[in-house]
C-alpha cells in the first residue's frame, strides 16, 4: 500500500487532533474530582468540629454540600456529553446513579453504628466505584488512586479514630481535589 507524504501528513494531523481532544475531554472530567474532593473536604471539617455540638449542624453543611456537588455534576456531565458522544461517559454516570442508589439502600438496611461507619462506607463504596471504572476503562492510575485512598481512609480510621473525619479532609478531600487540579492544568 502506497501512501503520499500529504496523505501520510494529513492522516497524522487528523490522530494528533483526536489526541488533543481526548487529553482536553479528561482535563474537564477532572473538575469531578475537584468538586467532590472539596465537597468532603469540607464536609468531613465541618463533622469534625461540630458533631460534638449537634448533628443538625452537620446535616445544615453536608446537605447545601451534597446538593452542590450534584448539581455541578450533572451540569458538568451534561456539558462533557453534548461535547463528545461516547457510550461510556452515559454508561458511567448510570453506573454511580445506581452505585448510589444501592448505596443508600444498603445504608438504611444495614444501619451503620456511628457517623463515622457511615463516611468509612460511603468511602469504600466511592473507592469500589473508581477501581471498576479503571478496570473498564483500563486505567491503572483510577485503580491505583482509588486503592490509595481506600488505604489511607483505613489507616486513619484505625489508627486516629478521634480526628477521622480530619483526617479524611486533610489526607483524602484535598488531594482528590489536587488530584483534579494536576489533571486539569496537564490536560487542558
Amino acid at each position: 500500500m502506497n501512501v503520499s507524504p500529504e496523505e501520510a501528513r494529513a492522516s497524522l494531523a487528523a490522530v494528533q487532533q483526536t489526541r488533543g481532544q481526548m487529553r482536553k475531554q479528561a482535563g474537564a472530567s477532572a473538575y469531578f474530582a475537584v468538586i467532590w474532593g472539596l465537597v468532603w473536604f469540607f464536609g468531613c471539617l465541618a463533622t469534625q468540629f461540630l458533631l460534638p455540638r449537634s448533628i443538625w449542624l452537620v446535616w445544615l453543611v453536608w446537605l447545601p454540600l451534597l446538593i452542590v456537588g450534584s448539581v455541578l455534576s450533572g451540569v458538568l456531565g451534561y456539558h462533557l456529553g453534548t461535547q463528545t458522544r461516547t457510550a461510556i461517559g452515559a454508561r458511567h454516570g448510570l453506573f454511580y446513579l445506581a452505585l448510589g442508589a444501592f448505596s443508600l439502600l444498603w445504608l438504611f438496611l444495614f444501619q451503620p453504628l456511628n457517623a463515622r461507619h457511615v463516611v468509612l462506607f460511603f468511602i469504600t463504596i466511592l473507592s469500589f466505584g473508581g477501581i471498576v471504572s479503571g478496570i473498564l476503562e483500563r486505567m491503572r492510575a483510577g485503580i491505583l488512586v482509588s486503592l490509595a485512598f481506600l488505604f489511607v481512609t483505613l489507616l486513619g480510621y484505625y489508627l486516629v479514630p478521634a480526628y477521622f473525619y480530619l483526617w479524611i479532609a486533610v489526607f483524602c478531600g484535598l488531594p482528590f481535589a489536587g488530584v483534579g487540579v494536576v489533571m486539569r492544568l496537564r490536560w487542558r
